[in-house]
């Protein structure tokens, strides 16, 4: 599975989606951070448009019940009570037995060990400033006490610029964060499973995974009802993984913690949305009229062997890396309009961008 290529900045922000799913590879990398721990969660705020949240370094969105969870277009007006990042693989165990450990950390329906440590995804240290123990959130791109001393994944020379999607010190978003959890302090697999994700440490827990997240705000008018979050998730085991799962369980609280009850959640297939709305349509407290909320994908990968049309396209086993990749003038799409288009996927609708100008 390749990189997903991302489309240009404009299309970027004109997207009304939520989430972006990058995996990064799906076979084995070496790593040397530090390991994802309890002691180094951090809760943050994402506050750059009309939606607000608290969000914590681990994965998880909101933290039910305070406030803001969710909130637009102002504080209080509660949409969700949570989100969970959930990934799993299909392995052999030690036994030669299929198994399908799942990965994920959520306020509720995890898995504990006897000692009573959440089994899942925890925040690697480092990633934030740890130096001052004042420092209680995740790097925060309006936050400059937050920032690490040395940004693990770049080379000292971006030592005290933030460490921007967009490059070094750049602030494109009007609000960004950045943090990396593993799956390490799951020993489920371990001890129940009969798997190790390392052939070489049989302390490594989980499936051997790690997840960089970014989270970007932007106050543009076309982009100031959303969060868009992207996952890059790399496998650093010492095993292939062929099967793959990602998902993100969501627990909608439209209209405020104490009027769920009216909830109705519904999806719609072609646009990759999941979305909520109120029954009566007046939220608590003050009765406020409540809106929808909705969580999609942006883009994630399809399957290019299975023989089905993976996002309703008219198209079967769509491939975006596919021979020869030039720009050209012919047919496109299912209905053959010829026009300029890039050859790099069937229908030409993911264009290389280049930044000529280097804005």
């Amino acid at each position: 599975m390749k990189n997903i290529v991302m489309k240009t900045k404009l299309q970027f922000l004109l997207e009304s989606f939520l989430t972006l799913l990058l995996v990064s590879s799906l076979y084995p990398q070496t790593q040397q951070y530090l390991r994802g721990n309890k002691l180094y969660r951090r809760i943050g705020t994402m506050d750059g448009n009309l939606v607000s949240t608290l969000f914590k370094n681990y994965g998880e969105v909101t933290d039910y019940p305070s406030e803001p969870s969710c909130n637009w277009p102002s504080f209080g007006r509660h949409y969700c009570d949570g989100v969970a990042l959930i990934v799993s693989a299909e392995v052999l165990n030690g036994d030669s037995i299929l198994v399908h450990p799942m990965e994920t950390q959520y306020r509720e329906f995890v898995d504990k060990s006897p000692e009573g440590v959440p089994w899942g995804f925890e925040p690697r240290p480092y990633w934030f400033n740890m130096d001052k123990k004042e420092n209680k959130i995740p790097a925060m791109s309006n936050d400059l006490v937050s920032w690490p001393a040395h940004w693990l994944d770049r080379p000292h020379s971006w030592d005290d610029y933030w460490n921007g999607y967009f490059g070094k010190g750049i602030f494109n978003a009007d609000l960004e964060t950045i943090f990396v959890f593993d799956d390490d302090p799951d020993k489920e697999p371990n001890l129940y499973m009969n798997y190790y994700c390392d052939e070489n440490d049989s302390t490594r827990g989980g499936l051997g995974l790690w997840v960089k997240t970014r989270g970007f705000q932007w106050s543009q008018v076309l982009a100031e009802d959303c969060i868009f979050w992207i996952y890059n998730i790399t496998n650093e085991s010492s095993h292939n993984y062929y099967k793959v799962f990602y998902a993100q369980y969501i627990d909608w609280g439209v209209g405020g913690v104490e009027d769920n009850a009216d909830d109705i959640g519904e999806y719609d297939t072609n646009l990759d949305i999941a979305f909520a709305y109120d029954t009566d349509g007046y939220g608590s407290p003050g009765n406020w009229i409540v809106g929808y909320a909705g969580y999609a994908f942006l883009e994630s990968p399809g399957i290019s062997n299975d023989g089905k049309d993976n996002d309703n396209d008219g198209l079967i086993d769509e491939k975006r890396d596919n021979e020869p990749g030039e720009y050209i003038f012919g047919p496109v799409g299912i209905y053959g309009e010829p026009k300029w288009h890039w050859e790099g996927d069937e229908d030409g609708d993911w264009i290389p961008y280049t930044d000529l100008n280097s804005n």
